[in-house]
């Protein structure tokens, strides 16, 4: 009976659980998992940060650096993106395509290459560590090609 009238058969002699709410500042959520409520725990699984508003444009640095390997510290930094015909690293963003070592130039240095070639000492078209990169015209780049020997030989029948 006592069911019935009040839906607790003790009648209201325990206390009631609270759940608790979400730990994030001015979330009024209730706690799914790690403390905090379902989206902002998605947003950490997703992003790595439970912060991160999804609506929220993510910078252009942030993005670019995402795709590159940094893990080591003094050699090449490959682009683990998209890659071109030729294998350098390509780069889309705002419906725009950039080349990879270029952004990096840029982003690094806060320097537009314009119509300097961004060369890379390395010789290797993926990597994106700007200590690696130097501008350049087109002729130097062509002289250190060659100067590398990395430059086919239209000589003799070779």
């Amino acid at each position: 009976m006592r069911w019935r009238k009040n839906g607790d058969p003790l009648g209201g002699r325990w206390p009631k659980v609270v759940e608790p709410i979400c730990s994030m500042d001015d979330c009024e959520r209730a706690t799914w998992c790690r403390g905090w409520c379902k989206a902002h725990y998605e947003r950490w699984r997703k992003h790595g940060d439970p912060t991160i508003n999804p609506n929220d444009p993510i910078p252009l640095d942030i993005l670019f650096w995402s795709k590159v390997d940094r893990s080591d510290l003094h050699g090449c930094h490959p682009w683990t993106a998209f890659l071109d015909k030729k294998g350098y690293g390509r780069f889309t963003h705002n419906r725009k395509t950039y080349s990879a070592a270029r952004l990096a130039y840029q982003l690094h240095y806060g320097v537009d290459p314009g119509d300097k070639h961004v060369c890379h000492t390395c010789d290797y078209p993926r990597c994106c560590n700007p200590a690696h990169l130097w501008l350049g015209t087109n002729r130097e780049n062509i002289d250190d090609r060659v100067a590398k020997g990395r430059s086919a030989d239209s000589s003799g029948e070779k």
